[in-house]
């Protein structure tokens, strides 16, 4: 650069030479046009020069940018997913077995589609007469279940319907049928996916699911599985994403997070009293909020209020049916010489413990019982 940048110098050390041997009109000319010439040869070397540079600069991204780069999902923002679903689903035939369910006021039962039903033992009696149904002694097959494709009403006038239904498994791997001629009896266990009903229904299934009041028989093999919803992500994953949970609970709740352990998350809100979000997963028990208090069976305003706001966070459920709830539930077990009660709605549930007449503490757990359909199995 510096050889090119001193071409007009030279340049006019050669035009001086020339005002020696020639008219200066003549010579005059000459430098002027030499110097513009010279200068944009030289402002052409100077271009070419920069994008020969330019040219060989290692554009390759950084690896910090090679591995984002390398981690961007597939067009449509999800990576590619392995199959829920195979094969073909086959039909159960699912019955209000027990008739005392109904009511004036409970005329119809409706299930939902992804209704579970579990392998409760084999079938004793005859696969068309509901009314003969009854369960073996050979016990349930651990893990066996089946889960419904379709919707299903069942009422006085009909307590029996039909519906599709897969098998549902951990896995795809495997064969994983059930045949009409196995003759097994299945009982409802679960509902995999349940949205909070605007209403209440007029008999909650947890009810069903309790009393063991919904049965199920295969009558058309099934071949096609549905795999359970599960999670392949490491401790240290799932321990942030507890954490990252409890903190918008924290923040819904005006209060501040405290200590993790490998199942709790603690939250500081009134300094005698215990406030928990519990992270353990499994097919049974969600996410929970735990709330303990010291000194009275019964909960201060200031606690009630806390778990209102807890509960309508968690649950969805409305904050003032939160506080109703709540208040029955810790009733009921004060009353109770087992000290414990609990409160179905909407596929939520509360447990109560309360210590009378002592009065020394009591407690009161939140929880999701449905719908927790991308729960992690145990």
């Amino acid at each position: 650069m510096v050889a090119i940048a001193s071409l007009p110098f030279l340049a006019g050390s050669l035009i001086a030479m020339l005002f020696q041997s020639a008219r200066r009109r003549a010579v005059v000319g000459a430098y002027l046009f030499s110097t513009i010439l010279l200068v944009s040869l030289t402002i052409l070397l100077c271009l070419l020069y920069s994008a020969s540079r330019e040219s060989s600069v290692d554009v390759r991204p950084s690896s910090a940018a090679s591995a984002s780069v390398a981690l961007q999902p597939e067009m449509g923002g999800e990576g590619p997913a392995s199959p829920t679903f195979t094969g073909k689903p086959g039909r159960v035939r699912v019955c209000l077995t027990e008739k005392s369910m109904l009511s004036r006021k409970v005329r119809e039962v409706v299930l939902p589609a992804s209704t579970v039903f579990e392998d409760g033992g084999a079938l004793v009696g005859d696969p068309a007469d509901y009314r003969t149904w009854r369960f073996g002694l050979d016990g349930g097959r651990a893990n066996r279940s089946v889960v419904l494709v379709d919707a299903v009403k069942l009422g006085a006038a009909s307590q029996c319907a039909e519906a599709g239904a897969r098998v549902l498994t951990a896995s795809t791997a495997g064969p994983n049928i059930a045949t009409a001629t196995e003759r097994r009896l299945y009982a409802i266990n679960d509902v995999l996916y349940y949205p909070v009903p605007p209403t209440r229904p007029t008999i909650e299934i947890a009810k069903l699911i309790d009393d063991s009041s919904v049965k199920a028989a295969v009558i058309e093999d099934i071949e096609g599985t549905q795999r359970r919803p599960s999670s392949t992500e490491s401790k240290p994953q799932l321990l942030a994403k507890c954490r990252a949970e409890a903190q918008l609970l924290s923040l819904y709740m005006k209060a501040r997070l405290g200590r993790q352990t490998d199942d709790v998350v603690f939250i500081e809100k009134f300094a005698p009293e215990e406030v928990t979000y519990n992270c353990r997963r499994n097919p049974t028990v969600g996410p929970h909020v735990y709330v303990s208090w010291r000194d009275k069976a019964r909960p201060s305003r200031e606690i009630l209020d806390l778990i209102a706001v807890a509960g309508e966070h968690l649950l969805g459920v409305p904050r003032d049916e939160m506080l109703r709830e709540v208040e029955a539930c810790v009733a009921t077990s004060i009353k109770s010489r087992f000290e414990l009660a609990d409160r179905d709605f909407r596929g939520a549930k509360i447990s109560c413990q309360a210590r009378p007449p002592e009065g020394v503490w009591g407690s009161v757990d939140l929880y999701r019982r449905f719908g927790r359909a991308g729960s992690l199995e145990n």
